[in-house]
C-alpha cells in the first residue's frame, strides 16, 4: 500500500464491470504516491468474464448498481449508474475517469453536470463506437469536448481526434493491456518440463499446435478454422487446433469438426478463465488464430510470444489489430477465406525460423508499449494534467 501525501489526488474511476486482466493497471495506478484510488462498478455484471472481487485487490473497489434499458426495436442498451451521479453531485473525488462510451445516459448527465459544478472528468476509452457517420461523429466529438482529458488505448486513435479538431493538449494514450505481470509470474512459474508433462497428458505430444481463445459467436468466425484444418493437415498431419472459449456456435463448430473427420486435430477445451490453465495452452501452442474480432487477445498471444493469423477486413477488428504488423508480428489473411487462412498457417508451421522470429518481434511489443507499466503512466498523466486545470 503506497503512502499517501496530504496533497494525493482522490480519483474515482466507474464502469460498468472491473474484469481480471485489469488488476495490474488499477495495483500499479493505486500504487503511485499522489494518486488515491476507488474503483466503482457491477460486482455481478453479466460480462461473461472472469470478474475482480474486492477481497482480491489492495485498492479500494465498489460495487455499485449499473441499470440497463433497451431501445425498442434495435439491440442497442443504455446504461445508468447512479451512484456515479451521486458522487459528481457531492464532489467526492478531485478526478472522475468515466467510460468513453456515449450510450451510457450516466456520463452525460455527469459531463454536463462536471460544467455546471467544476468537476474535473476524464473520459476513457477507444474513442469509437458501433454507429459512425457524420452526426455520429459530430455527436462524439461534442461529447468528448466536454471532458477536461481523454484517454485512448492507441496513438492512432488519439491522432485521428486530433485532425478532427480536438486540442492535443488534453489527449493521453495508455496502451491497453493486460494484467502482464500476472501472467509474467505465472510463466516463471511454469517450466519446460511442466509443459512437456502438459502435452503428454492431454494427448499433444509432436503436435503442432495452432491455438485459439475467445467466445465462438458469428462474428469471430471460428467454423474458418475448421475449413482451413482441412486443407493443413495434407501438408502438416501434425497440426492441431486448440479452441478455447464456449458460445452460441459450440454446436455447430462441433458438428463441422465431425463431419470433416477433424476429431484427432481438433480439441474444444471449453471456457477457461484461470489464467494459468490458459498459460499451459498458450506455451505449449507456435501460433495463434482469430480469423475476425481480434480485440485483446492479440496482446494476450503476445504476451506469450505467438505471431497470430488475422483477417484483413479491418472493420471486424477492434483498435487492438495494430499491433499486428504483416511478416512481423503476425500474418493477414483475405477476410473469410478458409483457403488462404490455411496457406497463412502453413507459412508458419512450414518456416521455423520465420515464426521464432515473429515470436520475438511479439514479445517485443508487449515489453515496449503494451503493459501495465505504460498503460498505468498514461492515465496518471491524464489524472495529473484534469487535476492541474482546478489551479
Amino acid at each position: 500500500m503506497a503512502v499517501r501525501s496530504k496533497q494525493s489526488i482522490k480519483v474515482g474511476i466507474f464502469g460498468h464491470y472491473l474484469p481480471i486482466y485489469r488488476k495490474g493497471v488499477m495495483e500499479k495506478l493505486s500504487s503511485m504516491e499522489d494518486i488515491d484510488l476507488t474503483v466503482h462498478c457491477t460486482e455481478n455484471f453479466p460480462a461473461g468474464l472472469r470478474l475482480i472481487k474486492p477481497e482480491e485487490v489492495s485498492f479500494k473497489l465498489r460495487d455499485i448498481r449499473t441499470l440497463l434499458f433497451r431501445i425498442p426495436f434495435i439491440k442497442k442498451m443504455l446504461s445508468f449508474q447512479p451512484a456515479m451521479l451521486l458522487k459528481i453531485l457531492s464532489g467526492s473525488y478531485d478526478v472522475y475517469i468515466l467510460p468513453n462510451t456515449m450510450s451510457y445516459l450516466d456520463v452525460w448527465a455527469c459531463l454536463i453536470l462536471s460544467r455546471i459544478l467544476g468537476r474535473r472528468v476524464c473520459l476513457w476509452g477507444h474513442g469509437k463506437g458501433s454507429i459512425n457517420g457524420t452526426l455520429a461523429n459530430w455527436l462524439r466529438k461534442s461529447f468528448m469536448n466536454l471532458a477536461d482529458a481523454l484517454v485512448f488505448y492507441t496513438e492512432s486513435a488519439r491522432d485521428e481526434w486530433k485532425q478532427a479538431g480536438i486540442s492535443p493538449n488534453k489527449m493521453f494514450v495508455a496502451y491497453n493491456a493486460l494484467d502482464t505481470e500476472e501472467s509474467a509470474l505465472i510463466r516463471s512459474e511454469i517450466s519446460e518440463s511442466d509443459v512437456t508433462e502438459f502435452v503428454k497428458v492431454h494427448g499433444l505430444e509432436n503436435k503442432k499446435i495452432i491455438v485459439y481463445t475467445g467466445r465462438l459467436l458469428v462474428r469471430k468466425r471460428p467454423d474458418l478454422i475448421v475449413d482451413a484444418m482441412v486443407r493443413i493437415i495434407t501438408r502438416v498431419p501434425e497440426a492441431h487446433v486448440i479452441i478455447i472459449g464456449d458460445g452460441v456456435m459450440r454446436e455447430e463448430i462441433q458438428n463441422r469438426i465431425a463431419d470433416a473427420k477433424l476429431n484427432e486435430h481438433i480439441s474444444l477445451v471449453g471456457a477457461l478463465f484461470d489464467e494459468k490453465k490458459i498459460a499451459y495452452y498458450l506455451m505449449a501452442s507456435k501460433i495463434a488464430v482469430m480469423p475476425a474480432a481480434a480485440g485483446l487477445f492479440v496482446q494476450h498471444v503476445f504476451d506469450y510470444g505467438l505471431p497470430i493469423v488475422v483477417g484483413d477486413d479491418m472493420s471486424t477488428h477492434p483498435p487492438e489489430i495494430e499491433l499486428v504488423a504483416d511478416g512481423k508480428t503476425g500474418l493477414f489473411f483475405e477476410d473469410g477465406n478458409a483457403a488462404h487462412l490455411a496457406e497463412r498457417l502453413l507459412e508458419l508451421l512450414e518456416d521455423e525460423e520465420k515464426r521464432l522470429q515473429m515470436s520475438s518481434n511479439a514479445k517485443k511489443v508487449i515489453q515496449t508499449k503494451f503493459n501495465v507499466n505504460t498503460m498505468a503512466e498514461g492515465l496518471s498523466q491524464a489524472i495529473r494534467y484534469s487535476c492541474g486545470k482546478r489551479q
